[in-house]
């Protein structure tokens, strides 16, 4: 009897070490799912930067300290599996009200003016600090159930702490490589504290008592509740606004809207238009795509020609139709954009039109074929852009792509002087440091009073020829193209008013980026 007895309790220890193990490896798992989500959150509010990734990470780094600290000490005054299993449950529900609290901090945040830097770190305080606190009370709670002898209290831990890493390793590549293509980011947190509270369920069962499943009866009817409450969406677009597409890729939070009171169809990434279209002659609203032809005013012969970066691929399209002989290749790193150009966008891909969904400058790196002019259009709205795709390096790679005659132009964002004329000062230095001769124009064509301390479109055009043009000369040749029917732009001449002479003594203070060095982030989020 004894035997049977003891063969029984071995066999309810192992039972629950398993169980253990199970609720260990899930919150695990949603701990690193939150994460990996929460970029997606404050992405359109805050963009997708290295401050907003830092801050992410100190924040979960921060709670899981004070979930170790709090939990340990909970578990040893009160080991017990109800405690355990409601701390779960409330992270479920903490988990649930995420895209809630992703609402209320966005306005607090725009209310208060907080910049690009601190903003995320404010956020992430809001919205992830206590459910990854509470998932941070697990492991101690799982450790104290789990130490039958003290002797054994190193190997204990070490296992469960490695089913604990494989957890986050699974939940991080399944949200990044499945969730997020699949669902939309409110429905992935309501998935994820969902979880948590049917796992807290596992607990109650292991310890059943009516008490147990009155708890769970409470924090399901809660956790229901909290699950139907339709979530405000991420961008609010307006009342006279027609939602077209929506969808979340690895990079951006994308949307295509109309305004059928204006006829304009605009391109979004989170909250901020990156091209809009009358949807009458599907030509851009925004001036600064037909200043995107200036490298034709530079280059003697226009056969190849390259884009990096596509958004709604409307300077691309105009290049097509405008110039009928020449060949187009246009790569875009985000597959969804590229879709949204073609399907919501007009763009269409030909014998005469490629379309390449790649990095953009892996692309460059591996290609043999050389251009007559590359156009880099990469920042987005907010002046952010991949810091590699404006160092020195890059721009090397670039020289080596395109003819000796070639022109590469770059569509920037950012001020020309003043303290957020940082990024812009910078990059003509690094341009400087590679070709010939570099143009700048701001785009100021329209204004009666020139304020070239705001943040503006910017296109800089830069070339291997040893000869400099003067405004003057630009004219005359800018207007003969219009003249001979080459250019199709009716002003396309009045664009060389805007170009600029920089003065040396500014550009000496900046810095030259390189791969090593390229703080873009930083620049970009001065205001």
């Amino acid at each position: 009897m004894f035997g049977l007895f003891s063969i029984q309790f071995k066999m309810k220890e192992r039972v629950e070490f398993i169980f253990i193990k199970i609720i260990v490896f899930i919150s695990s798992s949603v701990l690193m799912a939150i994460e990996i989500s929460g970029s997606r959150i404050l992405s359109p509010y805050l963009g997708n930067t290295i401050f907003v990734w830092a801050s992410l990470i100190s924040v979960l780094l921060a709670a899981l300290a004070c979930g170790y600290w709090w939990g340990g000490k909970l578990a040893d005054r009160n080991p017990s599996y109800t405690l355990w299993g409601s701390i779960i449950a409330l992270a479920g529900m903490f988990t649930l009200i995420i895209p809630f609290l992703n609402q209320m901090a966005a306005r607090l945040i725009m209310s208060l003016n907080i910049d690009d830097v601190i903003g995320p770190l404010f956020a992430s305080c809001i919205i992830f600090f206590w459910p990854s606190v509470l998932l941070g009370m697990v492991s101690p709670f799982a450790i104290k159930f789990n130490m039958k002898n003290i002797l054994n209290v190193g190997n204990v831990a070490g296992k469960l702490y490695a089913i604990s890493a494989v957890g986050n390793i699974s939940g991080t590549l399944f949200t990044a490589f499945y969730l997020i293509n699949k669902m939309k980011v409110s429905s992935i947190f309501t998935l994820l504290g969902m979880v948590l509270v049917f796992t807290s369920l596992l607990i109650f069962i292991l310890n059943k008592n009516s008490v147990n499943y009155i708890l769970f009866a409470i924090f399901m009817c809660i956790s229901l509740a909290l699950a139907i409450v339709p979530h405000s969406p991420l961008v609010e677009i307006s009342d006279k606004e027609v939602l077209i597409f929506q969808k979340d890729s690895f990079y951006n939070h994308i949307i295509v809207s109309d305004n059928m009171v204006r006829g304009i169809r605009r391109l979004r990434f989170g909250k901020a238009d990156q091209a809009a279209i009358l949807l009458s002659n599907k030509e851009s609203i925004y001036n600064c795509t037909d200043m995107l032809h200036l490298p034709v005013a530079f280059s003697e012969q226009l056969n190849d020609v390259l884009f990096i970066g596509c958004g709604g691929g409307i300077a691309t399209r105009n290049f097509y139709f405008d110039y009928p002989g020449i060949k187009i290749d246009v790569v875009e790193i985000d597959p969804i954009v590229a879709y949204a150009s073609k399907n919501y966008f007009f763009l269409e891909t030909s014998f005469r039109l490629n379309m390449f969904v790649e990095d953009g400058r892996r692309f460059i790196q591996k290609t043999s074929k050389k251009y007559d002019i590359v156009i880099v259009d990469a920042f987005n709205a907010n002046g952010q852009v991949p810091f590699y795709m404006v160092t020195k390096e890059f721009l090397l790679e670039i020289s080596k792509i395109i003819r000796a005659d070639g022109v590469v132009a770059f569509n920037i964002i950012s001020s020309v002087y003043g303290k957020r004329g940082g990024i812009f000062l910078s990059f003509y230095r690094t341009l400087q440091s590679v070709f010939k001769n570099v143009y700048a124009f701001p785009n100021t064509i329209f204004d009666e009073k020139i304020d070239y301390e705001r943040k503006m479109n910017i296109i800089i055009v830069a070339t291997k020829s040893k000869e400099r043009l003067s405004i003057t000369e630009l004219h005359e040749k800018m207007s003969s193209l219009v003249n001979s029917g080459r250019v199709k732009i009716f002003n396309f001449a009045d664009y060389a008013r805007c170009l600029l002479d920089i003065n040396p003594a500014e550009t000496n203070k900046a810095p030259t980026f390189s791969d090593e060095y390229a703080p873009v982030e930083l620049l970009s989020s001065i205001n």
